[in-house]
C-alpha cells in the first residue's frame, strides 16, 4: 500500500509482514549505512519498521516508494487483468493468513 509519510512528505510503500518472517532481518540488514553504500546493494532500503497494532502477528515496513502502479502505463487488456490478478491473489492470500 502507498502512503505519505507525515515527517517530511515522502511517498511511501508499507508492506506488512509476519514479525517471524526472516524478510524483516533479511531488509533490515541490507539496509544499514553500510550495506546501503554498498554499490552492488539494490535493495529497497527500508525507513522504518513498526508494529501492526490490529495483527500482534505482523510488522510493517516502511520503504521508498519508487513508481507507481501504472507507470509505466499498461499496454494491453492482458497486462491490466494480469495486474488486477496479483492484486488480488495477494490481498485474499493475506486475509486467509490473518483468519489462521
Amino acid at each position: 500500500m502507498d502512503a505519505q509519510r507525515l515527517a517530511d512528505n515522502k511517498l511511501v510503500f508499507l508492506k506488512r509482514i509476519p514479525k517471524d518472517s526472516t524478510e524483516v532481518q533479511i531488509t533490515k540488514f541490507f539496509s544499514t549505512d553500510e550495506k546501503a553504500r554498498d554499490e552492488r546493494n539494490h535493495c529497497v532500503p527500508v525507513l522504518e519498521y513498526f508494529e501492526d497494532e490490529n495483527l500482534a502477528e505482523y510488522g510493517i515496513l516502511v520503504m521508498h516508494l519508487f513508481r507507481r502502479f501504472n507507470d509505466p502505463k499498461f499496454l494491453s487488456i492482458d497486462e491490466v487483468l494480469e495486474f488486477i490478478g496479483q492484486t488480488l491473489e495477494v490481498r485474499i492470500l493475506n486475509q486467509w493468513r490473518s483468519s489462521l
